[in-house]
């Protein structure tokens, strides 16, 4: 009889179909995970030993430094900043940002309000592309192994010259400049 009642109740209770979320903007997130992955364990401490000798050269980088994590903020990365030289020595340098993250960086970001437009990989691997309102200022996110990802920013103070490439198209081939120097592994 306890069994009857059981199964009765279960036929009349309405059963609602479990739908998959329906994304409202194309995700960096719901990309397909790359074969190979970069470690950046090594360079959470010493985030500027990513920015490789060819890097240097080809983005004209100057006054690289390491800014630490502060230590009263639990969890936060450390940075390496740099100036990127322009043509007319009397224009203000743009701002170079790099932080490599021990934590998904890309799922954060996405979760914002504002998300990540997706782009082409970034040295084979998932990445999206937030462009920040103000000053000309473009920052690319890419996941480089399950719980990792790395944060490139730059910010523009004087305009471009007509056909100069954008912040964000420099951006991002800066990034994949410096994931090109960390290690590839597999999965």
């Amino acid at each position: 009889m306890l069994v009857l009642l059981a199964v009765t109740l279960a036929a009349c209770t309405p059963s609602q179909p479990t739908l998959p979320p329906t994304p409202t903007r194309p995700t960096v997130v719901g990309q397909p995970a790359p074969a190979e992955v970069r470690d950046l364990g090594p360079y959470l401490k010493f985030p500027c030993n990513l920015v490789a000798p060819g890097a240097v050269g080809e983005f004209r980088l100057k006054e690289i430094a390491a800014t630490p994590p502060d230590p009263q903020v639990p969890g936060e990365e450390g940075d390496c900043v740099a100036q990127m030289s322009r043509d007319d020595p009397g224009e203000t340098e743009d701002d170079v940002v790099i932080t490599p993250f021990d934590r998904d960086i890309v799922a954060e970001e996405e979760d914002r309000v504002a998300g990540l437009t997706p782009v082409p990989p970034v040295a084979g691997l998932p990445a999206g592309l937030r462009k920040n309102p103000g000053p000309d200022e473009c920052s690319v996110y890419v996941r480089t192994a399950q719980d990792q990802g790395l944060r490139a920013s730059l910010t523009r103070y004087e305009p471009d010259r007509p056909g100069a490439a954008s912040s964000c198209d420099t951006v991002v081939r800066l990034a994949g400049a410096v994931l090109g120097f960390v290690p590839r592994t597999r999965q």
